[in-house]
């Protein structure tokens, strides 16, 4: 088959919807099938010499700038024109997109325009408050914007012909604000490392992901503060970067934690991959309430990373039996569930094993397997 893929966050951007789209493009591209990507062009790059480059697929880029109410989100500049000839000299046999802004909206009506199948994803919660914070003005007015954005996300997720979501906690919220296109449900997927091992028990802990008001580092960070009172020497590393970076770091020394806490800034997403920064670490935090399904969640149960996370939306589909959930969003409870767990030795071994076990679900392989069956179907 050969796949057009639209998407408006790409490279050298790294986020769950970036990781889900090189991961599976790249197990399509194994597999014998041709994948083309169109996709905002970003000024800075980890490329070599600045040349964008996948192995075996091909990018289309379009000028952009930033938006004001998201880091990630770029406004594009799209060419029709430019597109359609692009298609027509591809012949893709479907057409996916995966975000609802201009990119997702030049790929919805270059498929309608030559009638090729398509494919939506539903990757994130636009409306939710959490996401909403990234948006200063919204404050006051967020439960009329929710719904005026539930609408126009309904709006745009129905040209799809089938609607892909993530988790099935996402699947009933769509089906609950009355989508119309048919939703199916597919787990994102990842590269599974054959080689990880169980955790060894230590003090140390690990939060990777974009440091944006909505990921609630802060509560992380007001968390482990209680933490370190218990136990002196824990240690929690923060890989990523974003918005706020200069805020947590100065939460950091506010709360006399520069000699426990280490912010390691962003890293690419194949070395995340490869498991070293979770090396010598025991457990995963993540305090966010605004997740869908979460790929750095899943990367580090791949490495056997034990869990202590919010429940909310789909986090509690990943940790079952594999790690810790809190119920109440305040720093004294989730604080607790950490210390209960570096305390406990005998159950982050079982956490571990049972994080390795629960990881392979996500395997690219699997995840790819039924992408592909959708995709024959829809054609």
């Amino acid at each position: 088959m050969n796949i057009a893929i639209f998407t408006d966050v790409f490279l050298p951007l790294t986020n769950g919807v970036v990781s889900v789209i090189i991961n599976s493009s790249k197990e399509l591209v194994k597999r014998g099938h041709k994948v083309k990507i169109f996709a905002p062009r970003i000024k800075k790059s980890h490329f070599d010499n600045n040349k964008p480059k996948i192995e075996g697929i091909e990018l289309i880029f379009y000028p952009s700038t930033d938006t004001f109410f998201h880091q990630d989100i770029k406004l594009a500049l799209v060419h029709p024109i430019k597109t359609l000839r692009e298609l027509k000299n591809f012949k893709p046999d479907i057409i996916h997109f995966h975000t609802p802004f201009v990119i997702g909206i030049e790929g919805i009506a270059s498929a309608k325009k030559l009638n090729i199948p398509l494919i939506g994803t539903f990757h994130t919660f636009l409306m939710d408050p959490e996401f909403l914070s990234n948006v200063k003005f919204t404050r006051f007015a967020i439960k009329p914007i929710e719904k005026l954005l539930w609408k126009y996300s309904n709006f745009i997720h129905e040209q799809a012909d089938v609607l892909i979501s993530p988790c099935e906690y996402t699947k009933n919220a769509l089906v609950e604000h009355k989508i119309k296109t048919k939703v199916v449900q597919i787990n994102n997927g990842i590269p599974i490392n054959p080689l990880s091992i169980a955790k060894t028990p230590n003090h140390n802990c690990i939060y990777t992901g974009r440091l944006s008001p909505e990921k609630n580092v802060n509560l992380l960070l007001k968390s482990f503060a209680l933490v370190v009172k218990k136990i002196p020497n824990a240690h929690l590393k923060i890989v990523g970067s974003g918005t706020i970076q200069g805020e947590l770091e100065q939460l950091t020394k506010s709360l006399n934690l520069s000699q426990n806490i280490t912010f390691t800034g962003a890293l690419p997403n194949e070395e995340i991959l490869k498991g070293d920064i979770f090396e010598n670490q025991s457990v995963f935090i993540n305090t966010s309430t605004s997740e869908n399904q979460p790929m750095a969640v899943i990367e580090a149960m791949s490495f056997g990373m034990p869990i202590v996370a919010i429940r909310s939306k789909g986090m509690p589909e990943l940790v079952e039996g594999n790690g810790i959930l809190c119920d109440s969003h305040t720093p004294e409870e989730i604080s607790r569930k950490i210390i209960h767990l570096l305390n406990s030795p005998e159950l982050i071994k079982k956490f571990s094993l049972a994080a390795l076990e629960k990881s392979k679900s996500y395997d690219i392989k699997t995840t790819t397997d039924a992408l592909e069956k959708l995709y024959k179907g829809a054609i």
